[in-house]
């Protein structure tokens, strides 16, 4: 039973080590972006912003943040093969909110 439980433990550790290594990579990703796709995608998806909230603190139309939310994303998904980004926006960049994940990750 001890062997199932640290198993257990080791996949756990593993999965999260695999998310914190995919949020660095993301967020290097994200500060590549062109200045107004980064501000716009940092206030949408790190501060989760809504479009208008975003729209009023980048002083821009909300079609304006729509635009440059569709551009980033395309940007991204030419960095990252596959299904990552579209998976990210349903998961990972929900965790980037929470503290306990955040805060490991060294920029």
């Amino acid at each position: 039973m001890r062997y199932l439980n640290e198993e257990h433990d080791n996949n756990a550790l593993s999965h999260h080590l695999v998310e914190v290594e995919l949020l660095k990579n993301v967020y290097k990703a994200v500060e590549q972006l062109p200045p107004m796709c980064k501000a716009v995608f940092k206030e949408l998806y790190f501060r989760q912003s809504t479009t208008k909230e975003a729209a009023a603190r980048l002083g821009i139309s909300e079609r304006n943040v729509l635009n440059q939310k569709a551009r980033a994303i395309s940007l991204l998904r030419g960095i990252f093969p596959g299904k990552i980004i579209s998976q990210a926006t349903g998961f990972i960049f929900c965790k980037l909110n929470s503290a306990d994940l955040f805060s490991q990750i060294s920029f």
